[in-house]
């Protein structure tokens, strides 16, 4: 079987991806939504269905229409992102711990609290495994899902 035409190879997609990243620091999310649409396209023509890489655009298009304001947009890639996460990578990788995160992060800003609270306490949970107490993000994680636990009251 001969090479990918040049259109379709993964790296192309990494790169689009990139510019994608760079686009959403900047604040120009929908230039980053245009490049990463681009690097979604190609993965899901070159890789499995359930290939980490896939799950990873799937991921930051969610925080791309999270910052956008667009929370249905941003759940749906979210939960397309930690099927795949679940399916393809340990339980306790630092990337599952992430998605749960973004997720309770979703679901809070469209008023499903208690879903958001339990996907918030998976993400600490998995890092209270991968980090010291005393980091940073493992800190922040716990502040949110502590807010989550104060508006409902629990």
């Amino acid at each position: 079987m001969g090479a990918l035409p040049n259109k379709h190879h993964p790296d192309l997609a990494k790169s689009y991806h990139n510019l994608s990243t760079i686009y959403q620091a900047l604040g120009q999310p929908e230039r980053a939504l245009e490049f990463q649409e681009k690097a979604i396209k190609i993965r899901e023509t070159v890789l499995d269905k359930n290939h980490p890489d896939l799950a990873l655009s799937y991921y930051n298009l969610s925080s791309i229409y999270l910052s956008m304001g667009k929370f249905e947009e941003a759940l749906e890639y979210q939960e397309k992102a930690l099927r795949i996460i679940e399916k393809s990578l340990p339980e306790n990788h630092p990337f599952a711990a992430d998605s749960y995160i973004n997720l309770a992060l979703i679901l809070k800003s469209v008023g499903r609290l208690d879903e958001a609270l339990d996907s918030g306490k998976k993400g600490v949970e998995i890092l209270k495994k991968l980090l010291p107490g005393d980091n940073p993000r493992l800190k922040s994680a716990k502040e949110f899902v502590g807010l989550i636990r104060s508006i409902l009251g629990k």
